[in-house]
């Protein structure tokens, strides 16, 4: 079940990341 929870964390952290980039055209100089 730890694997599940990490899993969920990384994708809503590619989801947090990806909505970076859509927004700012930059997005990827931030991180």
């Amino acid at each position: 079940h730890h694997c599940s929870i990490g899993i969920r964390l990384f994708l809503s952290l590619l989801v947090l990341a990806f909505i970076r980039v859509s927004l700012l055209p930059n997005g990827i100089a931030w991180s």
